[in-house]
């Protein structure tokens, strides 16, 4: 082989090799993108989850309040009845 082959050779593949490396960073550059992209969906999901636990501990909360004057109402409903009926029987 003639010193002008071996160069040209060398000089192919170097190409080559740059190629490759260029398309190695472009494909490195694009996958961490994505791994930016979905470190931000993750984050926002993670609030999204943290503002959905607030407000299922105040709907709960508000719901056994709710109970409670539920059972507070329906407690007073039967003493007016019973007072109610005790005051029909008499008459």
């Amino acid at each position: 082989m003639s010193d002008d082959t071996s160069i040209e050779v060398a000089a192919k593949r170097l190409q080559t090799a740059i190629a490759g490396l260029e398309l190695a960073t472009q494909r490195r550059s694009i996958s961490e993108g994505a791994i930016d992209n979905l470190q931000g969906e993750v984050q926002a999901l993670s609030e999204d989850r943290s503002r959905l636990a607030q407000e299922l501990d105040q709907v709960r909360a508000r719901n056994a309040q709710l109970e409670r004057v539920n059972e507070e109402v329906s407690r007073r409903l039967a003493l007016a009845t019973e007072a109610f009926e005790g005051i029909l029987d008499r008459d």
